[in-house]
């Protein structure tokens, strides 16, 4: 099940980039470093909406990237943003037809933007690779190009912030590996994605 994989990533990737301190609707989400190409009252809108994506809280987090968008019609990664609130790996349900149109639609959107790093188009090739084909109902093949996608993210960008600085490390069940990184406070345990159990230490990228 390594589909858990890059949807745990970003939820450890954002506790290794996060000081507490951002208040939104109530909660405390903590500060998320997260920089894209766009003007800087849509990149701090932007940080909210990748905190609030990591606290699965969907629906704020598209309203928020939809804000991104408006802020500047030009932010490429606005629209990856509101893809990737449809996604929704850790929740039990899957994304129905119209939710695969508009993440192809945004991803679309996104790349005809032109994003000018190399690092902002991997992420939206990597919600492409998952919206791609919206029609067809294959939700595992989806998930194994989406996860293709997004090891070549991680592999070409070892020093992106966001990504977690990692070795391999084994998981409690055979013939599993995962990627371990340093401790924090707000990380303190971790899960294998491709058994879900829990480990002794925090967690961490699996590698089958």
């Amino acid at each position: 099940m390594t589909y858990f994989r890059w949807a745990l990533v970003l939820m450890v990737s954002s506790a290794a980039t996060a000081q507490r301190g951002l208040v939104h609707t109530a909660h405390r989400l903590g500060t998320v470093d997260f920089p894209v190409s766009c003007s800087k009252p849509a990149q701090r809108e932007f940080n909210t909406g990748v905190a609030l994506l990591h606290n699965m809280t969907y629906g704020e987090a598209r309203r928020t990237f939809e804000n991104v968008a408006t802020l500047d019609p030009t932010c490429a990664m606005a629209h990856w943003g509101i893809a990737m609130t449809l996604f929704q790996p850790l929740w039990p349900t899957r994304p129905g037809p119209p939710e695969l149109r508009r993440g192809w639609e945004e991803s679309q959107r996104a790349d005809s933007l032109a994003p000018p790093t190399e690092r902002e188009r991997a992420y939206i090739t990597s919600a492409a690779a998952f919206f791609a084909d919206p029609s067809s109902p294959d939700y595992w093949l989806r998930i194994h190009r989406w996860e293709a996608a997004e090891h070549e993210t991680f592999v070409d960008n070892p020093d992106d912030p966001t990504q977690p600085r990692s070795t391999r490390w084994p998981c409690s069940r055979p013939r599993h590996r995962m990627h371990r990184r340093a401790r924090t406070p707000t990380a303190p345990r971790r899960f294998c994605c491709a058994c879900t159990r829990r480990t002794r230490t925090i967690r961490a990228r699996c590698t089958i």
